[in-house]
């Protein structure tokens, strides 16, 4: 992009447009800067619920001694939704 200024993740910003475009592996996502705004606001959103809900495991293999982690998603109670 002529013009453009590198951002975190090799995000780019055309320092003429304002427009922002974010590789995310085979496709890129291209915002205006109005549209990051609302974008952004949505992801900290999302982001907020998986932070509270997502819970990372830790598995050991007994054998090779190999560790592997995953997250998995725990649905809150009605209890602690309300």
């Amino acid at each position: 992009m002529p013009g453009s200024v590198e951002l975190p993740h090799n995000a780019l910003i055309d320092s003429e447009t304002g427009d922002i475009s974010l590789p995310m592996g085979p496709i890129t996502l291209n915002f205006t800067l109005e549209e990051w705004a609302v974008f952004a606001e949505i992801i900290d959103d999302i982001t907020t619920v998986l932070q509270t809900s997502t819970v990372e495991n830790v598995l050991k293999c007994p054998t090779c001694k190999t560790i592997a982690t995953y997250m998995s998603y725990e649905e809150p109670s009605d209890k602690d939704v309300n």
